[in-house]
């Protein structure tokens, strides 16, 4: 996340959370920072916030099974989001913790000349990369 926020920062970005009762939704520049706190069994919380505190984001990497990146289209508009799943279920797919919408423009995320070069590209998230 570290990475993800650094290189994103002051990007204009939705977080959508999905719960069982509701969405919330949320736009905000990206902050440029994470933090990341060990909450003991509950594993590791990172932390995104703005710098007045106004917005947080706090994710529990445990729960986090991966993430994917992906493009589409609406409207003929291109969208670009990163995905955190969690768990599947046996007959369920991946739920969703969070997605973020990047509605700027976005470069440098991967490797390639794009960020998000194909709507099939889903990296591994790997645990041990929390402070990367």
């Amino acid at each position: 996340m570290s990475e993800v926020t650094r290189r994103l920062e002051g990007e204009e970005c939705r977080f959508i959370v999905v719960g069982d009762g509701g969405i919330l939704e949320s736009t905000q520049p990206m902050p440029g920072e994470a933090r990341f706190a060990e909450l003991g069994p509950k594993g590791t919380c990172c932390t995104i916030a703005s710098p007045t505190k106004e917005f947080e984001a706090h994710v529990m990497l445990a729960k986090v099974k991966e993430v994917a990146l992906a493009r589409s289209e609406r409207g003929g508009r291109k969208i670009y989001a990163v995905r955190l799943f969690g768990d599947s279920g046996e007959d369920a797919p991946a739920k969703s913790v969070m997605t973020i919408l990047l509605n700027g423009r976005v470069c440098g995320l991967s490797s390639s000349s794009s960020p998000c070069s194909s709507s099939s590209s889903r990296p591994q998230y790997n645990p041990s990369m929390k402070g990367q």
